[in-house]
Order: C-alpha cells, then sequence, then structure tokens
C-alpha cells in the first residue's frame, strides 16, 4: 500500500472492452496519482480512523511493545515485516515502526546504520501509518510527522 486513498467514483473503464466490469477510482492523496480497481477483487479497502482513535493511538505509541519483533530471526525479518504492512493491523504497523527506531538507535550507538531492508520498511510503515493520520486529522505531513516523532520520544 502506499497511503490512504480516497474513492471518487465507481465506473466502467472507457477503454476496457464492452464487459461493463466495474472500477473503484482511486486518487491516493500521498502521491496524487489514480488508481483503477475492480470492485470485484481481493484488494483491500476500508475507512479511515476517525479523529478520535487518530488522537488514541497517537498517544498509545509509545506504550505498543515491539517485543515479539526481537525474536525474528534475521533471515524472516523480510516476511515479517511485509507481513505486518499487509496485515494492515494498525497497532502491529506502529510496533514495527517502534522495533525498527529502537533498532535505529541502538546501531547509530554502535557508529552503524539500519540496513536497506530496515530502511525500506520503516519508511513503509511511516508512510502507511502517516498519511492515514493525515487524513483523518486533516493535517499536513509535517505536522503529523511532528506528532508521531514527539510520541517516539525524538
Amino acid at each position: 500500500s502506499n497511503g490512504v486513498c480516497e474513492i471518487t467514483s465507481i465506473s466502467t473503464l472507457e477503454s476496457a472492452s464492452p464487459n461493463d466490469r466495474l472500477y473503484y477510482v482511486l486518487h491516493n492523496l500521498v502521491t496524487g496519482g489514480t488508481a483503477y480497481v475492480p470492485t470485484d477483487s481481493e484488494v483491500y479497502l476500508c475507512a479511515i480512523m476517525s479523529e478520535k482513535e487518530a488522537k488514541e493511538l497517537i498517544k498509545k505509541i509509545p506504550e505498543i511493545s515491539f517485543e515479539e519483533l526481537k525474536k525474528v530471526h534475521p533471515k524472516e525479518a523480510q516476511k515479517c515485516y511485509k507481513d505486518i504492512l499487509l496485515s494492515h493491523d494498525r497497532l502491529k504497523i506502529i510496533s514495527l515502526i517502534n522495533f525498527l527506531k529502537f533498532t535505529e538507535s541502538r546501531k547509530k550507538s554502535q557508529k552503524k546504520k539500519l540496513s536497506i531492508l530496515e530502511e525500506r520498511y520503516l519508511s513503509q510503515a511511516l508512510i502507511v501509518i502517516g498519511s492515514e493520520l493525515e487524513a483523518s486529522l486533516k493535517l499536513s505531513k509535517e505536522e503529523v510527522e511532528k506528532m508521531v516523532q514527539k510520541a517516539l520520544g525524538e
């Protein structure tokens, strides 16, 4: 997922053969792009959280445990991180963010950096959570980033 999309319409495609298949026309609020998703597909779509839920989630960020992620074998990390993002479970995604931020801090103290894999999944997780918070709270990316950084103790 590349973040939050708004369904702008449901229609057939002009260039499609006359099969009358219906598509969600999605406007990506992160990239500004447009996507067409068949209404009968397996693509995950859900309503964004309410403003109240978003504020409660931000308050919970420091408390969300990542102990289970410490147990993941490095060879299984990529599959684990990908599964978390595909789960669409906000608490699991924040757990991944907390874990990777913890890992980043630990590595920084050893004068090391996150691996490319860790950086990629941290970035993706932050986009997923950040874009939904932006839409729910009607705030800019920068404002949401500041709120999340504060919650993470940065």
